[in-house]
């Protein structure tokens, strides 16, 4: 990626090649209808994968686009894969996209349309698109994160200025938090003026759905917030704004798994796991972060006892499946 492009699209993989084959196909196919293809730049990162990846992003390569590999000589964890991700892009923008997460028929089309028209410090892809104008752009970070709320977790729905990179102080509690991305999405966010969200399909579902190999509520309550709460101590954001995001965190996403998985005690890592998988999510320590957290909260309790019922009902549902198979 020599030349300056407008999108650098970085894919970070691990040992999914018949997966990042699928999300290629479909990258590269938009590409090619571009008017001008420099404006688009493709950086693959391969996580020391033991499968035919190389030889997958081999077969692309002969194609018109041009495709940058790299392979990693060990594995760096998900967040030193995303950093090498980050440090070798060279487009104005960044798309971390998952390898499991195909874009939608003329996304890229459209989002360098939208991406020529203004600066933007972040673009966040709505994962459920209301706004019949198509994108929405916010002049106030504080309404805008809000909106973004704990999709800023998310790699692939959000866009951010590559010059950040070099402004970003790593330490080892990032790199082992799993939320890598979030810092500098938040710092691209805060560093400009003014911030888009697409209110249009860009991302198709999920191609496998194997998330898990983490502790679920650490990284999303403790870890993901211990990030937020520095920009509130800079002054980047407000406290309003981070105790928005944090209620709504707990109300439309962290309250579900409390049912998923501390109640039905689905999706939970085995003890005896084969090599390779990742065998659901680790929920240690997970009551003491939610009370940590939301302990003195109202809606903490109001929302466990939604989730309590909620996880009765499915429960009951469940068995009578079992009873009249």
């Amino acid at each position: 990626m020599e030349n300056k492009s407008l999108l650098s699209i970085c894919i970070p993989t691990y040992n999914r090649a018949k997966i990042l084959e699928v999300t290629l196909k479909r990258i590269i196919g938009q590409i090619n209808e571009l008017d001008n293809r420099n404006l688009v730049s493709l950086f693959i990162s391969d996580n020391a994968s033991t499968d035919n990846t190389q030889e997958v992003v081999q077969r692309f390569a002969r194609q018109e686009v041009h495709i940058e590999y790299h392979c990693n000589e060990k594995n760096l964890g998900p967040d030193g894969n995303f950093l090498k991700c980050f440090q070798s892009a060279t487009g104005k923008y960044v798309w971390l996209l998952g390898d499991d997460d195909p874009v939608s028929e003329g996304a890229i089309c459209y989002l360098l349309n939208i991406l020529q028209q203004g600066d933007y410090g972040l673009v966040h892809l709505s994962t459920s698109p209301t706004n019949e104008i198509g994108y929405k752009i916010y002049h106030d970070v504080n309404e805008y994160l809000m909106k973004v709320s704990y999709w800023i977790t998310f790699i692939s729905a959000n866009i951010f200025q590559s010059e950040i990179v070099s402004k970003i102080n790593i330490n080892e509690e990032m790199i082992h938090s799993y939320l890598m991305q979030v810092p500098f999405f938040l710092t691209s966010a805060t560093s400009y003026t003014q911030n888009i969200v697409i209110d249009r399909k860009m991302l198709d579902v999920h191609l496998v759905d194997d998330n898990g190999g983490y502790n679920f509520f650490k990284v999303f309550v403790q870890n993901q917030f211990t990030l937020w709460e520095r920009f509130v101590d800079r002054g980047d954001i407000t406290r309003f704004c981070l105790d928005f995001v944090k209620e709504d965190t707990y109300k439309r996403f962290i309250s579900f798994y409390i049912g998923e998985l501390l109640i039905l005690r689905r999706q939970l890592q085995k003890k005896k796991k084969k090599k390779g998988l990742k065998g659901g999510y680790d929920i240690e320590n997970a009551w003491r972060i939610l009370f940590r957290y939301y302990g003195k909260k109202s809606y903490f309790y109001i929302y466990l006892l939604k989730a309590l019922k909620l996880s009765f009902v499915r429960a009951v549902k469940r068995i009578g499946r079992f009873i009249f198979i």
